[in-house]
Parts: C-alpha cells; sequence; structure tokens
C-alpha cells in the first residue's frame, strides 16, 4: 500500500507556498470535518484562485507546470476524503463525484488516480477519459500522469497513443511511454500512415520516433517512401529511424541515401527537440 500520508502532507506544503492566508484557513476548515469533504470538493472554486503553481520544483511527485490551484487544492481534498473515510465511503463518494463531474472536477479526479490506495479500481473511468471528446478531461489523464503507462492494458494504451497521434498531440509528456512501446501500436501506426498517405494528408513527422525498436520490412517500405518525398521532415525522421534501428534493411537503406547539407545539420541533433524543428523547418 502506498505511503499515503506523505503524499497528502507533499500536497499541503505545495499548498502552502501556493495560497493567501484566506485560501488557506478556507482549507483547513473545508477539511476538518470528513462528512463534508465531497461538498468542499465541489465548492473550491469559490474560495481558491485559479493561478498557475509555483515554487515546485521540488516536488518529484507529480509535474506542476501546468496545474492551477484549484486543481491542486482539489486533488488534495480527493486524497483527505480517502485518507478520512472508509474504504467503502470513499469508492461510494468518488463514484458519484465522476457521475456529477464537471470538466475541471473531470480534471481533478483523474490526477488524483495515480495516488490513490487502489488505482485500478478505477480502470474503467481512467479509458472513458481517452474516449473523451473534451481536451482537458483528456489531457489531465494522458499527459504528465503516470496512471496509463502503469495500469492500462495494452490495448488502451495504444488507443491512447493513436488519439494523440490522430489529434496532433505531443507524445513526449505521456509518463512512461517507451516503457510501453509494443509491436501492435507500431503496426496500428503503419496502417494509419497508409491511410494519410492515400488520402493525400501528412503524418507529423515527429511521431515517427517511437517505432525504432520495433523496424520490421512494413515500416522500412514506409521509411523508403519517407525518403523519396520533398519533404525534409520526413526524410530526416525517416534518417533518424533507420540510424537508430538494429534493423538491417534500414540500415541498409539508410546507407543509400544522400543528404544535403542542412538536412545533415537537422540529423545530428538527433531526435531532440524536432517537433520543434519540424515546426520551424
Amino acid at each position: 500500500m502506498k505511503n499515503n500520508l506523505e503524499i497528502i502532507n507533499k500536497f499541503y506544503s505545495l499548498i502552502q507556498q501556493n495560497t493567501s492566508e484566506k485560501e488557506l484557513h478556507w482549507i483547513e476548515s473545508a477539511t476538518f470535518f470528513p462528512n463534508k469533504l465531497a461538498i468542499s470538493f465541489v465548492l473550491v472554486p469559490r474560495f481558491i484562485s485559479k493561478k498557475a503553481i509555483s515554487n515546485f520544483q521540488n516536488y518529484s511527485i507529480v509535474s506542476f507546470n501546468t496545474w492551477s490551484l484549484e486543481r491542486l487544492v482539489r486533488v488534495y481534498i480527493l486524497l483527505m476524503i480517502e485518507h478520512k473515510l472508509t474504504k467503502n465511503e470513499f469508492n461510494k463518494i468518488f463514484e458519484t463525484l465522476f457521475d456529477t463531474a464537471e470538466i475541471n472536477e473531470s480534471v481533478a479526479l483523474y490526477s488524483v488516480l495515480p495516488f490513490l490506495k487502489d488505482p485500478e479500481k478505477w480502470l474503467y473511468q481512467a479509458t472513458n477519459a481517452v474516449r473523451s471528446n473534451i481536451g482537458d478531461t483528456f489531457d489531465s489523464l494522458v499527459f504528465n500522469n503516470e496512471y496509463p503507462s502503469k495500469y492500462f492494458s495494452e490495448l488502451a494504451f495504444n488507443q491512447l497513443v493513436m488519439k494523440c497521434i490522430f489529434n496532433n498531440k505531443s507524445l513526449n509528456q505521456i509518463i512512461g511511454f517507451e516503457k510501453r512501446i509494443n509491436q501492435n501500436l507500431v503496426n496500428i501506426f503503419s496502417d494509419f500512415v497508409h491511410e494519410r498517405w492515400a488520402a493525400g494528408r501528412a503524418v507529423p513527422a515527429a511521431t515517427w520516433q517511437f517505432v525504432t525498436l520495433f523496424v520490421n520490412d512494413i515500416v522500412c517500405n514506409d521509411l523508403e517512401i519517407m525518403f523519396n518525398t520533398k519533404d525534409i521532415n520526413n526524410r530526416i525522421a525517416a534518417a533518424l529511424v533507420c540510424e537508430s534501428s538494429n534493423n538491417v534493411k534500414a540500415q541498409m537503406i539508410l546507407k543509400n541515401q544522400q543528404f544535403t547539407a542542412i538536412e545533415l545539420s537537422k540529423i545530428k541533433l538527433g531526435w531532440s527537440n524536432f517537433e520543434a524543428i519540424e515546426s520551424n523547418i
């Protein structure tokens, strides 16, 4: 079982550094009575500002760079609900909150999942977020949240990644992404690429970086197509995949290519910052 009290204390310490005296007094009052905690969760916006979190550099429990104070306080209250109530009481309240949540409440609910004592119990709700068309809800589960990489099945994780690619969202903020890459995901991605190409549509070249460990003949054929386009982004991405892969055919494809000085300079930079490079070429 996780040491949830330690996590609660870390959240509270960060709250202390970001709240006014009036806000902190409300939080302490709101969390004093266990039977009022659920109501306090809903009332947070009335008493707590939406300002960005600061002074979080030494808190490794999560990346707070996109969190508001409102979100932080709501997550803290959810942890207090779990800490102060019985398991059955917490489960009942948490399910109700999921059923009735508006967007910002949903964001907090998905944000707290990896810190709960029994996180796997909430897989159904978590996978629902992947199907959501609400950007903030989806992002709160997928980005800077370790829950999907730890608890999602391969199928669910692959669906999450492909939705990011389909909606042109960055993969770099998916915690544990590299460890969850699998051959099925690469195959699905390749099929998606073929569909996009057949429709005359482009695929962000930076997304190719995750196929490196699973290069097969189909992927090699895709890389040859990318090399034969006039799109410098595709050529750079294909070169980086081949360069990083142990696939003999991919290495031979790379050996037969000729690159301009500009392409070589970009290839030498590797995958780092490739999304920025792609947008600026």
